[in-house]
């Protein structure tokens, strides 16, 4: 039987529902507690499903998180999974968006704040900066919207990786 999710990403943390029937059943308190979560997705593309949640501890700052377990557990890199260069002079505000690349197997984009996008080739463990945006010539002149410079949408083509 297939199960069926619901991941709401707040300000205080991340709270799961899990269908029963007719009705939602939550765990019992937010997962990342007082942390933000600004991102959430399910990649159902390997043997196990990986649930991934862009989270922000006022401690620790902005991180990628991975669960195989549907969200019963967590798992928290050793190193910030995301995060500039030093080169770049830029610091991770929030991860915004989290998309598993339909046409290609183990690859996450992920989506910054300031606006840059990232790649995991290894299912969301560690990213990479793609520099061709960072670097792009019009850059200078980028106008943040009304929540910042964030790179918060990232869609993909299912028929064409590149």
């Amino acid at each position: 039987m297939t199960e069926v999710l619901l991941a709401v990403g707040t300000r205080k943390g991340l709270f799961i529902g899990r269908r029963r029937g007719d009705t939602w059943e939550f765990d019992e308190s937010p997962y990342f507690n007082a942390q933000a979560v600004y991102s959430v997705a399910l990649d159902t593309r390997g043997d196990t499903p990986r649930l991934l949640a862009g989270g922000d501890s006022a401690h620790w700052g902005p991180s990628v998180f991975h669960s195989d377990d549907l969200g019963r557990t967590w798992t928290e890199p050793a190193a910030p999974a995301v995060r500039f260069p030093k080169d770049t002079g830029a610091s991770l505000e929030r991860v915004w968006q989290l998309h598993p690349a339909a046409a290609e197997p183990d690859v996450v984009y992920a989506g910054t704040e300031p606006a840059a996008l990232y790649r995991s080739e290894d299912r969301g463990e560690s990213f990479e900066l793609v520099r061709p945006l960072w670097e792009h010539p019009t850059r200078s002149k980028w106008v943040p919207g009304g929540g910042g410079e964030g790179l918060h949408t990232v869609l993909t083509d299912a028929r064409d990786p590149r």
